[in-house]
């Protein structure tokens, strides 16, 4: 199940779930089944795991709103399975 779908620049699908972000890199042909590039959780640092909206900024990151504040990432980093993902995250709640 998940929440919002954002497609990036480079064609990347970013899946808000209730268990953290989830990328996939469509096949080359519709009847291909698309690759899971990564996932991201609470645990790579996400504020909460359950995201609701997902935005991708002009700079190619992607970003999640949560209960608990804002996270963002690079979504080039998510084709570089090799490297750190570069989480940059803020925890800043919403005051009601």
């Amino acid at each position: 199940f998940y929440h919002d779908l954002v497609q990036d620049a480079a064609g990347r699908l970013h899946l808000a779930t209730s268990g953290g972000i989830v990328t996939l890199r469509p096949g080359p042909r519709p009847t291909d089944r698309p690759r899971v590039l990564l996932t991201l959780t609470d645990d790579d640092g996400l504020p909460n795991p359950r995201i609701g909206r997902l935005a991708v900024d002009r700079a190619g990151h992607v970003w999640a709103a949560t209960a608990a504040g804002m996270g963002r990432f690079d979504a080039a980093l998510a084709d570089r399975p090799a490297a750190p993902v570069s989480l940059v995250l803020e925890a800043r709640g919403i005051d009601g």
